[in-house]
């Protein structure tokens, strides 16, 4: 009854003309019709026997648009079956007026996005490494230490006394080189104790002999090795503010420490600090080696994109670098006043059925490893490239873990995805559990948006521990570095 004719192939692009004969419509909804009749009863008729013009004016076009629209969606899907076709999203359809001559033909135009061929990487062969820290004495002897001082009775010290080796003392503080605020060096009400090496040594050691109220300006000079390579052997000038300086009162003793982490020996204590601060730098460790993989993977992946996926992607990270810029104006005004930061709709083998949904996309063309290719063409400075690499990886990454995850039958109890949530409501929104809960319950969208975020977590967790890596030294110092090159 259908009539299919491929019009366009172009990279992951199929467009296609159906056509269907009136007459073929109208013969299969005569025969429906004279089916009906047969036991067809109304008021006024018996049944049976209710003329056919009556049943044609009462369910006629119901029953046309019916024939119509199953015909095409069963033929396209057979189609699409028949010919290996995998369409990445729901196929759309729109009516084709064009008819000329062929007054007996509907015609219907049909654009089909393929999914894409996802290329097989072996994770081994990236030379992916494992930053390793090696827990030394004087991490134990500091961890201990801070174990002391948060247990430390503190009381206020006089006003008119200084500031000494081993007090506690609420500051607020910016940082400026040249004349320029360091960015992100502001700190509000933050309490330090002298000598912890909380901040960077030469602030805290210059806090000594100033008193409650007090605003000094603290000369600092970080170190060369300093773990931000902009900072490094830099002169910097700290403009402080004092509101409190409190002095120890009592300091718990040995006894007392051993009772409130419930342990009976230093030796027992210190083994399990050792053990508290090797599984802290061990989960950041997993998860600079997951980035890492990721990243690494996203490099290496070189497909061509769905358009809609590239296309959602795109406007997503431009909507997200316009938002932050946004806020960095507002900021920046606020300074001046004051004078002072998808995944895709992939189909996994599944009957796909015709839609008439129209989308929007950034142009005409399958989206291709050339990124020059996809941005628009008013669209030319270096952030929009840079944004649209970014979706492109982003886009070929997601599409890899679905991969993987259904070739590897990965999937998300109900009860991994409650204990998840639950998790994440605690870290993320402490105190505002509730409220979380009923924003994530008011739109199903938002449940299968983190259901998916999940679920692709659980895949790369499923990588990563299949990832064969050698172990690399490094120092804190050196891991945190690498994991703020990362973010």
């Amino acid at each position: 009854m259908l009539n299919i004719e491929e019009i366009e192939n172009q990279g992951l692009n199929r467009s296609y003309l159906l056509s269907i004969a009136i007459d073929d419509i109208e013969q299969a909804a005569r025969k429906e019709m004279m089916e009906r009749q047969l036991t067809l009863q109304i008021k006024g008729f018996r049944r049976g026997r209710v003329p056919f013009s009556i049943i044609q004016r009462m369910m006629g076009n119901e029953i046309r648009d019916r024939i119509l629209r199953t015909s095409i969606e069963t033929e396209v899907d057979e189609y699409l079956q028949r010919n290996n076709i995998r369409p990445f999203r729901t196929p759309e359809l729109e009516e084709n007026l064009e008819n000329g001559n062929d007054s007996n033909l509907l015609k219907f135009n049909l654009s089909v996005e393929l999914s894409p061929s996802i290329d097989d990487i072996d994770i081994n062969n990236l030379g992916i490494s494992k930053a390793v820290v090696e827990i030394t004495d004087g991490m134990i002897d500091e961890g201990i230490a801070s174990f002391v001082r948060s247990r430390t009775v503190y009381k206020d010290k006089p006003t008119d006394t200084v500031i000494e080796e081993g007090d506690r003392v609420t500051l607020s503080a910016r940082g400026f080189i040249d004349g320029e605020e360091i960015t992100n060096s502001h700190i509000e009400n933050h309490d330090v104790i002298i000598g912890s090496n909380q901040l960077i040594q030469d602030l805290e050691q210059g806090l000594k002999g100033y008193k409650t109220g007090d605003t000094p300006d603290v000369e600092v000079n970080f170190p060369q090795d300093y773990h931000f390579d902009m900072l490094a052997g830099k002169h910097a000038v700290f403009s402080c503010s004092i509101s409190k300086v409190q002095t120890a009162d009592n300091s718990p003793s040995e006894e007392e420490i051993l009772k409130t982490a419930n342990i009976d020996t230093m030796e027992e204590m210190r083994s399990s600090m050792a053990e508290r601060i090797k599984n802290f730098y061990d989960n950041r460790s997993v998860a600079l080696l997951k980035e890492t993989m990721v990243r690494a993977i996203g490099k290496n992946l070189k497909f061509d994109v769905p358009k809609s996926a590239f296309d959602r992607e795109y406007q997503l990270l431009l909507n997200e670098y316009e938002s932050s810029n946004l806020d960095t104006d507002a900021e920046e005004d606020d300074v001046s006043q004051e004078e002072v930061s998808t995944s895709a709709d992939e189909s996994d083998g599944e009957t796909v059925s015709v839609s008439t949904e129209k989308s929007t996309s950034l142009d005409d063309e399958h989206i291709s490893e050339n990124t020059n290719d996809i941005v628009p063409a008013e669209d030319t400075s270096d952030i929009n490239h840079s944004i649209a690499e970014s979706a492109m990886e982003r886009v070929r990454i997601n599409l890899y873990l679905s991969k993987v995850g259904v070739e590897n039958g990965i999937k998300l109890s109900n009860e991994e995805f409650s204990d998840s949530v639950t998790q994440r409501s605690a870290e993320l929104y402490p105190g505002e559990e509730k409220e979380y809960m009923q924003w994530l319950n008011s739109d199903e969208s938002h449940i299968r948006g983190l259901y998916a975020q999940i679920l692709q977590e659980k895949t790369i967790d499923f990588l990563a521990q299949s990832l064969n890596c050698e172990d690399r030294k490094v120092t804190v110092r050196e891991l945190e570095e690498e994991i703020r090159v990362m973010e």
